[in-house]
């Protein structure tokens, strides 16, 4: 099985697991919540020269459809995270700093605007990254 994400409140209660979707055609994720349910599914597109998401959930208010566009550019090592062409996010990775040079740790900026929910844009910074990361 392969390894989940664990994320929990700042009380350290569980909100989900990002776990990697099996048998899907480009690397893949879902979020389940501690009693099984899928929260959110964050799936992979073939693109050119970049990285190409999208992230499908329902709006627990109005019980309508949502889809999160995540377009990066790894190489230029920036993301935007939109809803219906409107930015919600921006991802950037520093350049070289101490912890990549001798941890290999990543170091990421993310700008989210007021109102959009702070854990499901880091999970989808996961994503991107493991996605990345596989290339």
């Amino acid at each position: 099985m392969p390894p989940r994400k664990e994320f929990a409140d700042t009380q350290g209660r569980p909100l989900f697991s990002l776990r990697t979707k099996l048998l899907s055609l480009h690397k893949s994720f879902y979020a389940e919540s501690p009693s099984g349910q899928i929260l959110f599914e964050v799936k992979g597109k073939f693109s050119i020269g970049s990285s190409k998401m999208i992230a499908s959930f329902t709006n627990t208010a109005n019980k309508a459809p949502v889809e999160l566009l995540i377009k990066g550019d790894w190489f230029d090592r920036s993301a935007t995270i939109s809803m219906n062409n409107v930015p919600v996010a921006q991802i950037s990775r520093s350049y070289f700093n101490m912890r990549e040079i001798f941890a290999s740790q990543q170091s990421y900026f993310v700008t989210v605007a007021p109102n959009v929910d702070l854990v499901l844009i880091a999970a989808i910074c996961v994503c991107l990254d493991e996605r990345e990361n596989e290339k």
